[in-house]
């Protein structure tokens, strides 16, 4: 090969390595944007759990707080009492204690879903330490159907207005969903 030959060769390869190069930075930078936002939304995932623990804290002592608004036979089986109790049930569709009981179901119900919620942003984290290298990816993390059906249960929250509260009292079932309405009746609210 004669060396005007090599030399145009030589460039040519040189060339090969400077636009490689600035691929690399380019797919870097995108990479380091696309991480970022990643990391961000993961974050913003995890925190933004921590308002619906705090709601379902507030519903479980409210159901509590009714609870101890009943009469002390109906709080203890037989515990006894000397004076008289002056009690009337404030509801018309339910009792104070069926109301109670049945939002502590309702807590477990939207607990249930907050797990769900929580287990999903873990296979985010892990897939992210995966592309680090710090570990190896969840089964199915990099499956894009997988991830839309998790998109989808969190967008949708399939089953929790259907979910069943158990009505031991009566051996009948109640959906959330009638809870809820039975809830915006007896407080006087216009369905949305």
């Amino acid at each position: 090969m004669s060396a005007s030959n090599t030399a145009r060769h030589a460039r040519a390869a040189l060339m090969d390595i400077y636009r490689a190069e600035r691929s690399w930075d380019g797919w870097n930078e995108d990479g380091v944007a696309i991480a970022n936002d990643l990391v961000n939304l993961l974050l913003q995932m995890r925190n933004s759990q921590e308002p619906a623990n705090r709601q379902i804290d507030r519903m479980q002592i409210a159901a509590e707080s009714m609870l101890k608004l009943l009469p002390l036979e109906d709080q203890e089986p037989h515990a006894t009492r000397h004076l008289p109790v002056q009690f009337e049930e404030p509801f018309a569709l339910g009792s104070l204690k069926w109301y109670a009981e049945r939002a502590l179901t309702v807590c477990d119900v939207y607990r249930q879903a907050v797990s769900m919620r929580e287990e999903h942003i873990d296979v985010i984290d892990k897939t992210i330490d995966s592309f680090e290298g710090l570990c190896d990816a969840p089964s199915g993390a990099l499956d894009s159907d997988t991830q839309l059906v998790y998109l989808s249960t969190w967008l949708h929250s399939p089953g929790l207005q259907n979910a069943k509260l158990m009505d031991t009292s009566s051996n009948s079932t109640l959906m959330l969903s009638d809870y809820d309405d039975m809830l915006r009746i007896e407080l006087g609210i216009e369905k949305i």
